[in-house]
This record gives structure tokens, sequence and C-alpha cells, in this order.
């Protein structure tokens, strides 16, 4: 996982679909309504590309950097 990290402003980055499933959890990403969801026992976690706030169980949650697509991946 750490090998695929990315390093943005000096902020290192994982791909989100890595990070999660590392943990046992189910990304889906709807292209039509550009968000990813991440399934994880007892937690949603909502995602939308370039966004600093993600919703965790429906309540807004500020990240430190904003998400990135880098080479296609979303990145957190």
């Amino acid at each position: 996982l750490l090998a695929k990290r990315k390093v943005v402003h000096g902020i290192a980055m994982l791909p989100l679909r890595d990070a999660f499933q590392a943990f046992g959890g189910q990304v889906r990403y709807d292209a039509k309504r550009d968000i990813a969801t991440v399934e994880m026992p007892g937690q949603t976690v909502t995602i939308r590309p370039g966004a600093q706030r993600v919703m965790v169980n429906g309540q807004p949650v500020l990240m430190s950097t904003p998400s990135k697509v880098i080479d296609g991946t979303l990145h957190v």
C-alpha cells in the first residue's frame, strides 16, 4: 500500500480503494454522481473527487487536504 502512495505538496496520499480494502472495506464509485462510497462495518463514507469534506455516516468531516485524482485513481 505504501508503495502506491503519492506525495503532493509534502502530503502523502493513498489510493482510496486500496487503503479501505486493506481494512476490509468495500468501495463503489458512481460515475454518474461522481462520488465514491466506502462501506465498512458500522460506517459509510462518501467522498467526491477534489473535495476536502467527506461524509461519515451522514456527518461532515473535514480532511486536512482535499482528495485528488492522480493517474485516474482517487487518492486521500
